[in-house]
């Protein structure tokens, strides 16, 4: 009966090749790979995309998840030290060499063991990772908190860049709206000066020509009287004052 690996294990496993990660890379959507494995996966499939989710991504290498390397190179050396720590036990019965153990039972079996009928449905584990030590479990766990807290960083980190962002592009257009508020008010009031300027420049031209067309009249040997310049000079003027 095949074994299956421990919750920790199962943490440690590349989703590729379902082996614990060497040189693992994080991916934007939170996803680790073997860096060797995404590589192959993207080269085959001939874009970047997660081997989980699918999602495509613009990068040619991600980041190294430091803190799942770090984990499963604890995870692996202290197995290494659990199996050359034990000594070689060998079952009473068949003779074979103790490699397993029985969840249910909670003791050592060997290969032949796990076909007998006393032990149908039950789980088997290896000897070396059902020996070790609650401390090496408790750092593995401390370990995981580690990454967990990690990948609540990245996110936050994620978020409070894309909300600065947000507020910079808000305040830039806010900023713009208030110039072409300012400009447009500043022309509005040019106009209206220029306004002002003309039709006080245009009584003043009609003025000076009212009080020119007397004079002219007498020169030429006319009788006095308003002429019709004049007149029109006047009625410009009370309409404007008017």
């Amino acid at each position: 009966m095949a074994t299956r690996p421990s919750h920790f294990e199962q943490n440690l496993l590349c989703p590729v090749c379902c082996d614990i990660f060497r040189d693992p890379v994080l991916l934007l959507c939170s996803h680790s790979f073997c860096w060797a494995c995404l590589d192959q996966y993207w080269e085959l499939s001939g874009s970047h995309i997660c081997p989980v989710c699918r999602t495509d991504f613009c990068m040619d290498r991600p980041p190294c998840n430091r803190a799942l390397k770090n984990l499963c190179e604890i995870f692996l050396q202290e197995r290494s030290k659990t199996a050359s720590a034990e000594p070689e036990l060998f079952c009473s019965v068949h003779g074979e060499k103790l490699q397993l153990f029985c969840v249910e039972d909670q003791h050592l079996v060997c290969s032949v063991c796990v076909t007998d009928d006393m032990h149908v449905k039950h789980t088997f584990r290896p000897v070396d990772e059902a020996n070790q030590a609650e401390q090496t479990e408790a750092h593995i766990k401390k370990e995981f908190e580690q990454l967990r807290q990690f990948l609540r960083d990245e996110e936050t980190a994620r978020k409070t860049a894309l909300k600065e962002e947000e507020e910079q592009k808000r305040k830039l257009l806010e900023e713009q709206m208030i110039r072409i508020n300012s400009e447009l008010s500043s022309l509005v009031e040019r106009i209206r000066i220029t306004e002002e300027e003309i039709e006080t420049n245009n009584i003043s031209f009609l003025l000076s020509l009212s009080r020119e067309a007397p004079r002219s009249a007498d020169q030429c040997g006319k009788a006095p009287g308003k002429s019709e310049v004049q007149r029109m000079a006047e009625n410009e003027v009370c309409c404007s004052i008017q």
